[in-house]
């Protein structure tokens, strides 16, 4: 097997294992992914970790205040400092949203005379679209929310959403013991298998590392050739 297969191979076996994982991570109020340039979770993510099919949620904070925050603004400013060498680990119980989940798709369709618009509400199966419940790690309290709005309607045919894509809402809103107000209001991504309609910049994540090493093993191939 040559290099560019082999990468290949890595690649999608990559992108298996990690749609395999039920993972979560956290974002601000504006969708933007957490990161701390010294975060030792993968990606600098600074909220980062599982939760089960049962429930079951173990998330791993990773945020040392001599590191660099992204977005430099907002409310990933807000998350916990914890250092690397001793990150704050959350684990509890919540409750996972196992939802039927239905998209609107139209498409061109060939026909004996020509082409004709095609309209239909696909089936997306039962999806673990978000979790719900209170996890509390002193002095800090954990409490996830999750909304949806379906995309269309299977028996009528017709769309719920502008669109007809469903609509996800997850909040996060982090409480520290002996303050008024919330440390932190924002919100998270869940991303397993049975996620078949992926965040697009996530999996733009997971693809783009693989896909330059693909080049990289190409342009060398093709150099031997050369020689």
């Amino acid at each position: 097997m040559n290099t560019t297969r082999v990468l290949a191979f890595l690649l999608f076996a990559g992108l298996a294992q990690g749609a395999a994982a039920t993972t979560i991570w956290l974002k601000d109020d504006a969708g933007q992914v957490c990161k701390n340039s010294l975060s030792t979770n993968p990606g600098q993510v600074i909220g980062l970790g599982t939760v089960t099919s049962a429930g079951a949620l173990t998330l791993t904070i990773s945020n040392p205040s001599n590191g660099t925050m992204t977005p430099s603004s907002g409310q990933c400013l807000n998350l916990p400092t914890a250092p690397a060498a001793n990150p704050l680990v959350i684990t509890g119980t919540v409750s996972p949203q196992m939802l039927s989940i239905h998209m609107w798709k139209e498409w061109n369709a060939r026909t004996s005379t020509g082409t004709m618009l095609r309209k239909e509400c696909l089936d997306q199966g039962v999806n673990f679209s978000g979790i719900i419940g209170q996890v509390v790690s002193n002095p800090y309290t954990f409490n996830f929310s999750g909304g949806f709005a379906d995309g269309c309607n299977m028996q009528t045919q017709t769309k719920i959403t502008g669109d007809g894509l469903p609509i996800f809402t997850r909040g996060l809103v982090i409480r520290q013991q002996g303050r008024e107000l919330p440390l932190f209001t924002g919100t998270y991504y869940i991303f397993n298998e049975a996620n078949r309609i992926p965040e697009p910049g996530s999996l733009l994540l997971l693809v783009a590392g693989a896909a330059s090493l693909i080049l990289v093993g190409m342009h060398r191939r093709r150099l031997a050739r050369q020689a």
